[in-house]
């Protein structure tokens, strides 16, 4: 686990678990959803708590950042969904939303804050 990658618990089930959003889930992330990850944690920050992720994305969230436990029921997004009831939504959301706040660069000074994004992959 690098040292700057922070780190969120949840709750599946009975059985806590440790959300870690680091290079390699943002990736992740990105594989899974086609979607730029900064553009995604830019739309979710923009809208603020009110926001409301897409169970696709929110599954997909999940799943990337559950992936360094190495464990085969996370193989697979489906697999990480199949895990999730629908009372969790709320806390899972909140979770992947605080783990995406915590992984976001801070803005340097004289940064554009609003950089272009590179949809290249």
């Amino acid at each position: 686990m690098g040292k700057l990658a922070k780190t969120t618990t949840i709750t599946i089930g009975e059985q806590s678990h440790t959300l870690l959003l680091d290079m390699n889930a943002m990736v992740a992330f990105e594989e899974v959803t086609k979607e730029n990850f900064f553009d995604y944690v830019k739309r979710i920050a923009k809208a603020g708590k009110g926001y409301r992720a897409s169970l696709k994305e929110l599954r997909a969230m999940v799943w990337c950042e559950l992936l360094h436990e190495n464990n085969p029921d996370f193989d697979t997004p489906e697999k990480v969904g199949a895990l999730i009831s629908l009372k969790e939504l709320g806390s899972l959301e909140s979770a992947t939303r605080e783990a995406a706040v915590k992984a976001s660069p801070e803005p340097q000074e004289g940064d554009d804050p609003n950089p272009p994004s590179d949809q290249t992959g």
